[in-house]
């Protein structure tokens, strides 16, 4: 719990917290296994040394690229929010205990 950049208290739940993190892990795997077919091969074989069969290639070549890196984002986005999400609770739990040795409990 804390405040938002208004000044209004902001609710966390650590249970959907790690519900996130777990799917950003899942996206993460599975994105770059994303199947990209540019059908560059039979457009080589078709029209072989032609702009359009590298284009298809170079297309199909970043796209593969692109899938990769955003499973990457994905798996960063997992671990910072499980970090935030291990600091908030600890936050919780340090300030449960300055309050219990505060009032006296042990």
């Amino acid at each position: 719990m804390g405040l938002n950049e208004a000044g209004s208290e902001v609710h966390l739940d650590p249970d959907r917290i790690r519900e996130l993190a777990k799917a950003l892990h899942t996206e993460s795997l599975e994105v770059p296994l994303i199947a990209v077919d540019s059908h560059s091969d039979t457009i080589t074989e078709v029209l072989p040394n032609s702009v359009a069969a590298t284009a298809y290639t170079t297309a199909g070549d970043a796209l593969r690229k692109a899938l990769y890196r955003t499973g990457a984002v994905f798996g960063d986005m997992t671990t910072k929010t499980t970090i935030t999400l291990s600091e908030l609770t600890g936050v919780d739990e340090s300030f449960a205990t300055d309050l219990n040795v505060a009032g006296g409990a042990r």
